[in-house]
């Protein structure tokens, strides 16, 4: 169980100023403080954020305009610009937009990504001299997504004549900042937001180079797809240029301008949807295009953003496929060696975990670090996973939200060849043979430096509310309101909503997985009407809930096939904190109870006999030969005095739903003090929750099983005998016959039935439907409403007699269609 962290409890109140200080609810205000915004501009160009917000990066790097002409000059020289890049997402994405930018500028330029495993990440003399070899009369190197701690590295380009561009979003490591023609940075000079990705800063740095030359970065064919990509890719946080630019481009990604996304997006199932989010590029693009720098070099991965053919599209596409299959296979291997040798660690005595197999060799390198991430997400605490590679020991690793993994790692450099990395995940190296050493001080460190902390599973919750908030008549506002804030992702998660005090009113699965879809409730019983649906929670867990829960509410918006659609989603619950003292729960004077079948009756008046309660049954006259009791009709009620703490157990409440029937007896209902137990036999979810609302009735009793049965319309079938040949010997039941008491597999009506709410009470004792009558059949039909009318008091009968003609007249003109949707 997760602690919850109640957000609205910090600052309470401030929301109520701030709402009205920027014009916005109260709700959206709270929402706003949790993300750091506290004031009128932040507020603003968050909730409408435009393109013309981003910085201007000529107002804080003073090289930048030298940088500019030196490249202007270069595009009139016969010198090359040459591209070194990363082999992840961001990597990729942002010598994608370089190379491409550059090249339709006029530019003559080609590009170079080291291989993860046999080179590593970064400028390195090893790397620089492979890429120059393969690149003639080079004049100026621009890296991308690395270079910032290339230091000496540079300082040979320089030397051997290569000019040199840094752009890179790593943390610089002081004042050792490298000497190049231009370092862009954004941690540099005081740039207002340093947290962009690395292609975020290679769009920067095109933006203002098209500035100077007087291009349009945004008429260049899928830059803000392409920058959307590896920011998310890079789990950049989603607040301020990140914010803009993803959210431009992920609307840009429903019809991507980019042949490589738009094919990417056909294979992993988007292109059906009429909203993609950060969630559906996290998790079923940003994987493949990661997927080959894992085992190889990445040049398929650029050329597919490259390429305008469709059909090398779909051929790299099946590359990027198959080597995503293989990384999963590879991750399992890795996870299964990783949790067998967790059993030698002292995970709960510890701040850290650092686990290191010889076995993990090369192969593995690309795949250390999604396994350290899916321990942190079940440990909960920092892990490094190590590999060997020669002499050395390489560590990947990824910590939780409370600490900084840059600033631990970089306590212990003494131990280490090379480090680097953000606060939530780093990589370092080391010899093997001081391994031992380093992983005793290691965790003797984080021990000291992260003693207070507490690594208990947290959630974060934004809000309380009230279950009228997401009432069908109050939710239009919240929604709009909610739809201010994606994208969503580090930095802007997807709010959490607190409500007190529910029940689980109602449950059912959703097909074969985990996924249920649930009613809840006040603790007065009353039910809310939109549904909500979880993943991931157990059926026991449901049914052994306690009376009343706190509840975690998530709100996503999704969209499909041309729909737009909000869905609910139940996270967690614990139990109910308090019962709000105001809220005092009303003694249950009437349940509405929706039968499963008929024979639940029995089983009904069986519980009140036990309890010596006496009991008066209402029901229609016309039910009297479904009942073994003696009943008393609703239009009898009327002039009957009723004595006091009787139970009154009122048959087909449904009729209430009928206009005529509900002028009659619904102010008769209210004027009865006696304890009520309505039944009905609807199934339609909005149907009984409008007999609830009409009624008043807060308690109801929902079957937590039910089955929508097979229909087959044979009505007037010419070969009547012979249909009925195939059903002998078979598990079958004919109306009208006596109620029965099973469920058969065939339940066939052979004469048509006189009420709606008989042909539904008949209907859920069988799996398959047949209707098998003639025309003459209806005669018998009329007849018998002739015949019951016959022991009816006037008003009743003249109700059912006009209630059985119309439903009569219904079967023998309604389509097959019309008929089955009474049974679903």
């Amino acid at each position: 169980m997760r602690r919850w962290i109640l957000l609205f409890e910090e600052n309470k109140g401030q929301e109520e100023v701030f709402a009205k200080e920027i014009g916005v609810s109260p709700l959206l205000a709270r929402l706003l403080l949790n993300r750091g915004i506290r004031d009128s501009l932040q507020a603003k160009r968050f909730l409408n954020p435009k393109i013309e917000d981003l910085y201007d990066p000529f107002l804080y790097f003073p090289d930048l305009e030298k940088a500019m002409n030196f490249l202007v000059k270069l595009r009139g020289s016969r010198r090359k610009v040459l591209i070194f890049g990363d082999y992840d997402v961001d990597g990729i994405t942002a010598t994608t937009i370089m190379y491409r930018v550059l090249s339709n500028w006029g530019w003559d330029v080609s590009f170079y990504i080291p291989h993860r495993l046999e080179e590593g990440y970064g400028l390195k003399e090893k790397s620089i001299k492979k890429a120059l070899s393969q690149n003639d009369f080079v004049g100026l190197l621009i890296t991308v997504d690395c270079g910032i701690k290339s230091r000496k590295e540079i300082e040979y380009l320089r030397k051997n004549g290569v000019e040199v561009i840094v752009t890179d979003h790593h943390i610089p490591e002081g004042e050792n900042i490298p000497e190049a023609l231009l370092v862009f940075n954004p941690y540099l000079n005081n740039y207002p937001y340093p947290y962009m990705a690395g292609v975020g800063v290679a769009f920067k740095f095109l933006k203002a180079l098209g500035d100077f030359i007087g291009k349009d970065i945004y008429k260049e064919k899928g830059i803000l797809e392409l920058v959307t990509l590896g920011t998310l890719g890079d789990l950049m946080e989603l607040k301020d240029e990140n914010r803009i630019l993803v959210k431009f481009g992920l609307e840009k990604f429903l019809n991507p301008d980019l042949v490589g996304i738009k094919t990417l997006i056909r294979k992993v199932g988007l292109d059906k949807n009429t909203i993609i989010n950060t969630k559906d590029v996290i998790f079923n693009i940003t994987p493949r295009i990661n997927s080959i720098g894992r085992f190889k070099e990445v040049e398929e991965a650029i050329r597919l953003l490259l390429t305008d053919n469709v059909e090398e599209a779909e051929i790299l596409c099946e590359k990027l496929d198959e080597f995503n299959r293989k990384r999963r296979e590879e991750v399992e291997r890795v996870y299964e060696i990783a949790k067998e040798m967790l059993r030698e660690e002292e995970i709960e005595n510890n701040k850290v975990v650092f686990l290191y197999n010889p076995l993990w060799g090369r192969d593995a390198g690309g795949v250390m670090g999604i396994v350290a991430s899916m321990l942190v997400e079940e440990y909960n605490v920092p892990f490094f996973l190590g590999r060997k590679e020669g002499d050395f020991v390489i560590f990947s690793g990824r910590g939780v939200e409370e600490v900084n993994l840059f600033d631990f790692i970089s306590n212990l450099s003494n131990h280490l060849v090379n480090f680097g990395g953000h606060r939530g995940a780093v990589g370092f190296s080391l010899f093997e043979k001081d391994y031992e050493v380093f992983k005793i001080n290691a965790i003797k460190l984080a021990n000291e430096l992260w003693k207070e902390v507490d690594f208990t599973p947290k959630v974060k919750i934004d809000a309380e509310i009230s279950l009228d908030k997401i009432k069908s008549e109050n939710i239009g506002k919240f929604l709009s309101e909610l739809d201010l804030l994606p994208p969503f992702g580090p930095g802007n998660e997807e709010p959490r909503f607190k409500i007190s005090s529910t029940v689980i009113a109602y449950f059912e699965k959703m097909g074969n997985g985990g996924r249920y879809k649930i009613k809840i409730g006040d603790i007065s019983g009353k039910v809310l009407s939109t549904p909500i649906f979880s993943i991931g929670i157990e059926e026991d867990a449901f049914k052994e809930s306690s009376q009343a829960l706190d509840i975690i509410l998530r709100i996503e918006k999704e969209g499909y096939q041309g729909r737009e659609y909000f869905n609910f989603y139940l996270e967690e619950w614990r139990e109910a904190e308090k019962v709000i003292k105001e809220t005092k729960r009303e003694k249950t004077k009437a349940i509405l109870y929706f039968l499963e079948n008929e024979s639940e009756k029995d089983f009904l008046i069986d519980e009140v006999k036990k309890r010596g309660k006496e009991y008066i049954i209402v029901s229609p006259r016309w039910n009297k030969f479904y009942w073994n009791e003696e009943i008393i009709s609703p239009w009898e009620l009327k002039t009957k005095l009723l004595e006091k703490d009787k139970i009154v157990i009122w048959d087909d409440a449904e009729w209430f739903l009928d206009e005529k029937f509900s002028t009659e007896f619904l102010k008769l209902v209210k004027t009865i003090n006696n304890p009520i137990i309505f039944l009905s036999n609807l199934k339609k979810e909005d149907r009984r929750l409008s007999l609830s609302d009409l009624l008043g009735i807060k308690n109801l009793r929902i079957p937590k099983r039910s089955f929508n049965p097979a229909f087959v319309d044979a009505r007037f079938s010419k070969s009547r005998e012979k249909d009925l040949q195939f059903f002998e010997g078979k598990d079958v039941y004919f109306y009208p016959d006596k109620m029965p008491l099973r469920i058969y597999k065939y339940l066939i009506f052979l004469k048509p039935p006189l009420m709606k709410v008989e042909f539904l009470k008949w209907s859920k004792f069988g799996q398959n439907i047949i209707l098998l009558f003639g025309k003459e059949d209806f005669v018998y039909s009329y007849k018998k409403v002739q015949e019951i009318a016959m022991d009816l008091l006037k008003e009743e009968r003249n109700f059912f007699i006009t209630q059985a003609h119309n439903f009569l007249l219904f079967l023998q003109k309604a389509k097959p269609s019309e008929i089955y949707s009474l049974l679903v």
